[in-house]
């Protein structure tokens, strides 16, 4: 059964390198488009120089479709190739035999607990991929920086914390969207990679992480860590006559925690009750 677990892995792995190459080919055709164009001939005739143009533009355009949509639809499809060999891992009749094997998480998403599981969506170019929420308990087994403790979203005043942050609009610093993939990214990308059997990680391991696969500190994992367990982490409070925490910072955060179905976000708290 680690045949399958590898090959998961291995998905997983091919799907981020796509996304990695899908940044720079972006840039690339950027560079490209401008040098071209402004560095055409200008001596030549206008009719010419209007041809080529032309041209040119038509065939950045093929490039550009095929780095936003083709290579967009072939890692979606590569996500949901993990999620199928993750349903087989979790057959119940299979559970003996994969035992230790871990579940490869790809993607989250927004909705509301009916029965303890629910299907949510995610909009990849024109398609939607179902997944479902973190497992009870499951994002509490993961170790944390010193300092830092999984706090229970039941535990935060969350209606009157979150009241002025309802729409996309009230995302100002980061957008919505942005911030929704940094949160899916962080369960499935970088918890499980914050301890190993020397102790825990930091930034800079993220860094080397995203060195290796050519991703920037804008689109890399290091940004993730950072904004989780770095200088503008979640921060929570509790007064010594309260029963929930209120929220110091991280507001945006938590509300997408709890549209994505965590039942628990990681922060930094001052605890007066105890």
């Amino acid at each position: 059964m680690s045949l399958v677990r590898n090959d998961a892995e291995l998905l997983v792995a091919l799907a981020a390198a796509i996304g990695a190459f899908r940044t720079v080919a972006r840039d690339g055709e950027k560079q490209l488009r401008d040098w071209l164009l402004v560095r055409l001939n200008e001596s030549w005739s206008d009719a010419r120089y209007q041809a080529f143009c032309e041209s040119i533009l038509t065939d950045l355009e093929v490039i550009r479709h095929a780095i936003d949509v083709q290579m967009e639809d072939l890692e979606s499809g590569l996500h949901r190739l993990v999620e199928r060999l993750n349903a087989y891992l979790e057959t119940p009749s299979l559970t003996k035999s994969v035992r230790g094997t871990s579940r490869i998480e790809v993607a989250e998403s927004s909705g509301a607990h009916s029965s303890g599981r629910f299907e949510g969506e995610i909009n990849t170019s024109e398609r939607v991929v179902k997944i479902d929420p973190p497992r009870p308990d499951e994002l509490c087994n993961f170790r944390l920086p010193q300092g830092f403790v999984w706090i229970p979203l039941r535990q935060i005043r969350l209606q009157e914390e979150l009241a002025h942050v309802q729409a996309v609009v009230d995302y100002k610093k980061v957008d919505k969207e942005t911030m929704r993939l940094g949160m899916i990214r962080l369960r499935t990308e970088v918890l499980p990679c914050l301890s190993d059997e020397t102790g825990l990680r930091g930034s800079s391991y993220f860094s080397e992480m995203d060195r290796a696969s050519s991703q920037s500190y804008e689109h890399g994992l290091q940004r993730i860590y950072d904004a989780f367990f770095g200088e503008s982490h979640v921060q929570l409070e509790r007064g010594r006559t309260a029963d929930l925490f209120g929220i110091t910072n991280g507001r945006h955060r938590i509300k997408l925690a709890q549209e994505l179905g965590w039942d628990a976000i990681p922060a930094k708290a001052e605890d007066a009750s105890e």
